[in-house]
Formats: C-alpha cells, structure tokens, sequence
C-alpha cells in the first residue's frame, strides 16, 4: 500500500469502534494526514482497546467543573449513581445550588464526553474508557461534581472532598483562577483550601472510613489543566500533589495559549484552533462539537489514569504506581518544544496501561531510495513484529551528514503510522524540498506500541538533482480573435520535470484575463465585453517554488461591436377572448445582431393585468388575462449594453359584441372600438332626447374612436352605434 495515499484519506483508516465521528477525533489516531498535523501526535490509545482494556464501571472520575448533561445519548450509561438519592438526582452534587440536581453545561460535558462517552455504540463520539456497549463491556463512571452554572461558582476544594467521600479515585479539573496580567499571578498562591482539598482526596479516595480499600486504587488523584494565558504560571495545578497537563495541538507543539513551566508534568491533546485542530466531543441536548484548551487536554489524562487503574487497579495499586506509570510513560516531545516547557513529554496510552517491555519489530531489510531532483523517493516493506504482529510507526531518517545506529536520533525524520498496513505491504513516499545537488544519507527504521525500536536499515547515499524549469505548450496555438461578446479560451499544457508544484499567471494583470485548471491544461479566458477592441498582447507564466519559470506570448484580437438592428416593428396584437391561446412572437425575425450575438430581451409594459408576458429561447409568449388594451416595448440588448427596441399594442376585448363602448361610466372621454379596422356612425341622446353627438368616426381595434364629453353634464345617456351595418345600442352613465 502507498502509505502517500492512505494519509491522504479523510478521516481514519483504521477505527476500532462504530461511533460515527471517532475519525474526527485525530486526538486519539493521528496519521497525519491532516493539514497541520503530524503523525503520531495523539494518545496512542488504539492497541489499549483493541487488546488490553476499555475501562471497567468501579472506576470513578469526578469531573469538577460545569454540570454533566447525564441524560446525553453518549453518557448516559456511564454516569455514576448515587446510591443516597432517587430519579434524576443521583449523578453527582450541585455546590452551587447546594443540591443533588445537576443542570447540564457545554464545558463540563465536553470534558467528561472525552474521558467516557460510550464506546461501540453506533452513536456520536468515543470516550477514552467509555467501555465497549456491543461488548457488554460497561465503561468507567462519571460523577458531576457541579461547581459553575452560568455566571455562579462554588468552591472546587469542597467539591473534591465531597468526590473522595463517594467513591471517586480520579479528581477531573479543568479549572483555575483568572488574573489580570501574568503579574498578578505570580503575586498569588494556590489557597490553603484547595491544597488541603488535593492532599485529602490523594490520602482517603478508595478507602471507607475505617481505613479499608474499597475502591480500585489505594487513594486517589488529582489533575488539573495547567491553565490558557500562555503564562509561566497556573493555578492550582503548580501545587505538586497533583498532576498539571499541558496542551498540544495536532503536530507536538505546544499550543498558543498553554501556560508552561517546571511546574507542569505532562502533556496531551487540547487543540490549537490558530492551526485548524480542535477537540471532538459531547455537548448538551445530545450534540456534538469541537473545543481547545488545557481544559479539553486534561481529560485526555484522566482518561488515561482512568484505563491504569481499569487494567491494573485492585488491592494495594496505589496512587504512586498510578502517578509512575502516567508521568514514566510519556513520550519525549522536547524536540517540538525548545521554548517552553509543557511536562516530561506526552502521555501514551500504550506505555502507561501495557509497560514497555516486549520485543522490538524486525528490521527493514529491503529500504530503497533514489532522487529525482531535490526530492527523495523511498520505498520499504513492513516488517513482522514478534509479540505485536507488526509495528505502529515507521520513521525515516535524512541528513547531510553521515548517520549510523549510534547518531541516527540527531538527523531530521519523519513518521508514518502503520495503520491498517500489514506485514509484506509496502510504503512508499516522498522526502520533499530537499537541497539540489547535495548527499544525502538516508534509512528507515520501525517502532513497536511500546516504543521499542528495530535495529537501523541499511543507510542508504543518496544524490539530489539539479532543478529544473516547468514547461508550458499551446494546444491550439498563442492567439485568438474574438467578437466583442465573446469569451474566448486559450488551452495550455503545463508540466515540471521535477514534480515541484507550479504557480501560473498571467501579465498585465487584468480583469479581463483570467487562469483556471482543468486537470493538467491550463485556461486562459479572455473576457470581451471588458476589452477594448482592438489588438491586445499578453504574458502566460509558470513559474516553480524555487523562482524556476517558462513563458510564453499570446496575443488577441477583439473585434469592435456591432450594434443590433431592428428589421421591422411588432405589430399589434389582439384577442377576443380572455381564454383565446397564447400567442408566440418568433424575435429573431424583428432584431438582430449583426455580430451574430445571442440578445437578451427585456420587456416594459403599461399594465400587468391585461396579459401576461414571458420570454423563452428568443420568443415573446402573450397570454391574456383581462378585457382592455395595454402597451409593450421590447427591447433586444447585446453584452455590450447597445440595444433596439419595438413598441407595440395589446388588445383583449368580448369578441361576441360587434364593438367596444368604454369606460362605462366614463368621466371625459367615451371610447369605441371595433373587433377590426372600420367606420362607424355614433349617434349620442341626453335623457330629454337632446343629441350630444352625431357624426362618422373610425372604430378599428388599435385606434379606437373617441368622443370628448368633458362638458357633458353629468346623466345617463343613450349611445346607438352603427358599424357594418349592425346597430348596438347602449346607456352611459356620465359622471
């Protein structure tokens, strides 16, 4: 298997449970195939689930912080339950409200959702001891010790006391005390309170009150979060009973906001949102989501202490073994940390539940390397390991300078997890960026869960290249002529003998030029209706990361705009019914353009009631929708904005009347219209049989006959119309 393309998987190749979003979770597997991630940067938790532990129901963690949401689908069968209490009382104490009735908050059920939300579930995420539910495998306890709900607090000392007294032999805290400035902190001392508090639930966490172990551990501990000011400086977590946790993002370094000093122990996975990684886990109302801090890297440890105790807790396992086992464990970070001091190094679940003894994976026996330009190309089988089957990580090592089994850990390398690799299968990568033309020594070796190493490969001598300047080829030819509405496209295959990554643009800078990609090609659009016509020149460059370049002269032409014609008017159209069909105006015929341009059509009308218009494919729809006569323009426009327009008349009337006599009551004028160009006698009477008006007049279906009767008093009136012999008689109210 490639391992170039298994890192380059979304998400995680080789989940050991069903919980939907654990490949979101990167701080328990990290391949590094995550932008700002580098491989193994997590808790190495994996190996412990598949073969050791999944954490057992007589732990119990006392998550000291924000209240639990307990009836959370990934939680709820992990809450510890007082035996005192009834319903939905019995998960921990509430010290703000000095009750049992905890109420659920993001902060404090995203901490306890890493420690132990339900494993195999099918659901959400998973916790690092939250058991196996297809397993019937129970997970450890949570017990909410409530001390914040919303802008109240309580005091943390009293709540871990209280958790010493009911069981818990973990002391979860993330939480601290807030400053002005880093000076006022280190004015400050953790109170008397809270030391008091951290050594008795060290002393009596497990034991009853005569003194007998009751709980898996021979006393109990305490972790806190070190704190996110970026201070040298934390409390209470710089008082040394208890275990202080540093945060680290995605690549091993601390995170921006983690307080240091020597007063930290360890570290673990808080998220470094400035680099895209944050924590996966539980929040209130059966959600999900992600958070950073020391906050979220402190669980990690408790998760942790809690599967120790899980896989080795019983009668005499004391809270030094406990505290040995976390603190002698760790992986050595200091290399990613030369500026601040985070703790001993970075927990590992392996190490600290399994121990480092066991034999070390085989050596790599077929390792292969050659240059093309300055990258390394590598290739090496997986190796069998003799207790665990196969390694968990692959290194490979790279220096200028000589390097043998003795000095190999001073040369630069990087790591690759195994994963769902197995013995026999080969990866094969890149070492990128290199130096040109230098020597290069180079070998590979494999790590166990454990940490043990295989003996060194062969050390491989390796040249580097010389660089080499990327090519650019026309497919069609540099040059285009286009019309000024068009856009046109001049293809261009790119390539770079040495695999560098290329940037190409394009000169002058230009609104009207731009570059996309369409696999290897490269296009260049022209935008004409931007252009000025006329002939233009321009520059196509590729250029590599190391300032190496090809280009190449185009040049196009954009020929000057023609604007649309108008080949006749549209004439009037008319309808004797409101149910009479559509009629279709082919447009084409009435404008073009003489640059053969599609035009877009616009439409401004007089009435939206009378008929309805619409546009489609370059034809003009009208549907009527009412009796009366309205006004359309038409107007074709180019891309360009020069355009031509028609202006024609709308008529919908009752085809059953020979004609039209409107409006009624009228106020002025009186119209007269017939169903097609004639001529008409009028004849008008007042209600005393006085003739307002007597006379010929035109009535065709466009230009109606009118009448003024402005000076008319008001009345009914008798209007007799004769029109092609047909006579229609009709009173008028005059207004």
């Amino acid at each position: 298997m490639d391992i170039s393309a298994l890192q380059k998987k979304e998400g995680n190749p080789v989940a050991v449970f069903d919980d939907p979003a654990l490949p979101s979770q990167w701080h328990y597997y990290n391949d590094g195939s995550l932008d700002n991630s580098i491989a193994g940067s997590d808790i190495n938790v994996y190996p412990v689930w598949r073969n050791f532990s999944t954490g057992r129901s007589d732990v119990i963690v006392a998550v000291v912080d924000g209240g639990v949401d307990y009836a959370h689908e990934d939680l709820a069968d992990n809450m510890w339950r007082n035996p005192s209490q009834s319903g939905n009382r019995v998960y921990g104490w509430n010290f703000v409200n000095r009750g049992p009735l905890v109420t659920a908050d993001d902060h404090g059920t995203h901490v306890a959702g890493t420690i132990a939300a339900v494993n195999n579930n099918g659901i959400g995420v998973c916790g690092i001891a939250g058991g196996n539910k297809a397993e019937g495998v129970p997970g450890v306890r949570i017990m909410s010790c409530q001390i914040f709900q919303g802008e109240d607090g309580a005091s943390g000392a009293e709540a871990i006391k209280w958790a010493a007294d009911h069981g818990a032999v973990i002391a979860q805290n993330s939480w601290g005390y807030q400053f002005e400035s880093e000076a006022d902190a280190k004015a400050f001392t953790t109170p008397k309170s809270d030391k008091d508090a951290i050594d008795y639930f060290t002393r009596n966490a497990g034991f009853d009150a005569n003194g007998n172990q009751t709980g898996p551990m021979a006393g109990g501990i305490v972790i806190f979060a070190a704190g996110n000011d970026g201070w040298n400086v934390g409390y209470p977590g710089d008082y040394e009973t208890c275990i202080a946790v540093g945060s680290i993002g995605a690549d091993y370094q601390a995170a921006y906001y983690t307080n240091f000093g020597n007063w930290v122990d360890v570290a673990a996975p808080g998220g470094d949102a400035k680099k895209g990684r944050q924590v996966y886990s539980t929040l209130p109302g059966n959600q999900y989501g992600y958070m950073q801090g020391t906050s979220m890297a402190c669980p990690h440890v408790s998760g942790v202490a809690a599967l120790i105790i899980s896989r080795n807790g019983g009668a005499g396992f004391t809270t030094a073994a406990l505290r040995q086992r976390l603190e002698g464990s760790v992986r050595d970070i200091s290399a990613y940390n030369k500026n601040k001091y985070i703790g001993k190094g970075l927990v590992d679940t392996y190490k600290a539940v399994v121990g480092t003894n066991g034999e070390p994976p085989e050596q790599i026996t077929d390792f292969s390397a050659e240059a093309v330009s300055n990258n390394i190309h590598f290739s090496l089988t997986i190796p069998e390991d003799p207790d665990d089957g196969k390694p968990n990580m692959i290194f490979v090592y790279y220096s200028e300078s000589p390097i043998d089994s003795d000095n190999y850990s001073s040369a630069l390398f990087r790591t690759y997890m195994v994963g769902d690799m197995n013995p026999g299968e080969n990866l094969s990568d890149v070492l990128p960026d290199l130096e040109f033309s230098r020597q290069y020594y180079i070998a590979a070796m494999a790590s166990d869960y454990g940490g043990n190493t295989s003996p060194l490969s062969e050390v491989l001598t390796v040249v580097t290249g010389e660089n080499h300047a990327p090519e650019i080829y026309p497919v069609d030819g540099t040059s285009i002529q286009i019309k000024a509405w068009q856009t046109g496209i001049i293809p261009f295959l790119v390539s770079d003998p040495d695999g560098h990554d290329v940037d190409v643009t394009v000169y002058p800078e230009d609104s009207t030029l731009s570059i996309s990609w369409k696999q290897d090609t490269v296009l260049l659009r022209i935008y004409g209706p931007a252009c000025l016509s006329g002939t233009h020149n321009a520059t196509v460059k590729v250029e590599d990361e190391y300032g190496m370049y090809d280009d190449m002269e185009i040049n196009y032409i954009v020929e000057p705009n023609r604007e649309p014609v108008k080949n006749r008017d549209i004439d009037g159209i008319s309808f004797n019914s409101t149910t009479d069909p559509p009629v279709t105006i082919d447009l084409s015929s009435y404008f073009t353009d003489p640059d053969g341009e599609t035009l877009s059509i616009y439409t401004e009308v007089s009435s939206f009631d009378v008929a309805n218009l619409s546009v489609n494919n370059g034809n003009l729809i009208i549907t009527p929708l009412k009796y009366g006569n309205m006004t359309v323009t038409v107007i074709g426009m180019d891309a360009l904005g020069a355009s031509v327009s028609s202006t024609f008349a709308i008529v919908v009337r009752d085809g059953s009347q020979p004609v039209d006599i409107y409006p009624n009551p009228v106020i002025d004028t009186l119209y007269i219209r017939a169903g097609s160009d004639s001529m008409g006698h009028v004849h008008i009477t007042s209600p005393m049989g006085d003739v307002v008006f007597d006379g010929e007049v035109s009535v065709s279906v466009f230009s109606p006959a009118s009448i003024d009767l402005s000076s008319v008093p008001g009345g009914i009136y008798t209007v007799r119309v004769v029109c092609e012999g047909v006579e229609v008689k009709s009173n008028v109210v005059k207004l």
